[in-house]
């Protein structure tokens, strides 16, 4: 645990170089820490851009783990800052060990001394179960200067009103650019809703046109996934869903050799892909399934998320 500070006032308008993010604790108990996004305003009100050599982490992210050796997890610092705020999609989050009692640090180092009007913190926000892997307590200085110390909101773990979520801090009283500020973050948020929106849409696209792996066939591909097929959990673990994204409305990354896009029963008749039923149709009043296997090796459990059967035709039957 750790005390809270609760004699501390912030500051108007700090201005440094160095600014530093201290996360002491979590909303949970587990051994990980993250952030989903950082926004940085200056003295005028308006929006900090940072390249990449402007920060790093410490610890840098959940890839320093023995068990993730080799991964390359996207879960880096540089998803902090971004721009994707209001999302429940973790390649656009930073996650790192945590170990209680140590230093968990962001820094950020400005090419000038900067004026801070605002920061606004997004709170790891995967799932309403590893929300709690958020930050709880930090600590915030800049050129070693204390600017906060306190608690920031633990996300929700969807992206449904997550801006409600997120913590604001201001440095400043003066109306006006309290003004401005208000109406950059409303614009903002506008915009995360239609990048959240066609991210949803699109990933529903792709679960509509990407190839199922084979199952009677005795096929071992795995579905098409592009540059994202690298796992983010360890072996043994379950793997997370993956989203994938459209560019210019084409998919991002191609299918392997021999794979062929999704075809829906009525173009299935124009498909290369070989049958996966008997050419002539069954008869009878029991169907029994049996799932010998499943994707994960794990011999514990296995499942699905639906199954229909249709008659001769072409017809949904009800059990």
């Amino acid at each position: 645990d750790v005390a809270l500070d609760m004699g501390f006032e912030i500051p108007l308008l700090p201005r440094g170089s160095l600014l530093e993010f201290d996360l002491k604790t979590t909303w949970g108990v587990g051994h990980y820490i993250g952030l989903t996004s950082i926004e940085l305003l200056d003295g005028n009100g308006d929006p900090i851009t940072l390249q990449e050599h402007q920060y790093w982490a410490n610890p840098s992210s959940i890839n320093i783990l023995k068990q993730f050796e080799g991964v390359n997890d996207p879960r880096t610092v540089d998803k902090l800052f971004d721009g994707v705020n209001k999302t429940a999609d973790d390649l656009h989050m930073w996650l790192a060990p945590y170990t209680p009692g140590k230093r968990h640090t962001i820094s950020v180092r400005f090419d000038a001394p900067t004026t801070l009007s605002c920061i606004r913190i997004w709170n790891y926000n995967k799932s309403r179960v590893h929300a709690s892997r958020g930050a709880k307590y930090l600590e915030i200085s800049i050129d070693n200067q204390a600017i906060f110390k306190g608690e920031v909101l633990q996300a929700p773990g969807t992206t449904e009103y997550a801006e409600d979520y997120c913590e604001v801090l201001l440095f400043s009283n003066d109306e006006p650019l309290l003004e401005k500020i208000d109406y950059y973050f409303m614009a903002q948020d506008a915009r995360d809703k239609e990048v959240e929106e066609e991210m949803q849409a699109n990933q529903m696209r792709m679960s509509m046109i990407m190839d199922r792996p084979g199952t009677s066939d005795g096929c071992k591909a795995a579905v098409p996934r592009g540059d994202r097929a690298t796992p983010m959990m360890p072996s043994g673990g379950m793997l997370p869903t993956q989203s994938v994204m459209f560019a210019s409305g084409a998919l991002a990354g191609t299918f392997p050799a021999g794979a062929q896009p999704f075809q829906s029963i009525a173009s299935a008749a124009g498909s290369k892909r070989p049958p996966r039923a008997p050419t002539k149709p069954s008869n009878g009043g029991t169907v029994v399934l049996e799932a010998l296997s499943c994707w994960d090796g794990s011999a514990a459990q296995a499942g699905l998320t639906g199954l229909e059967i249709y008659d001769v035709e072409g017809q949904v039957l009800d059990p």
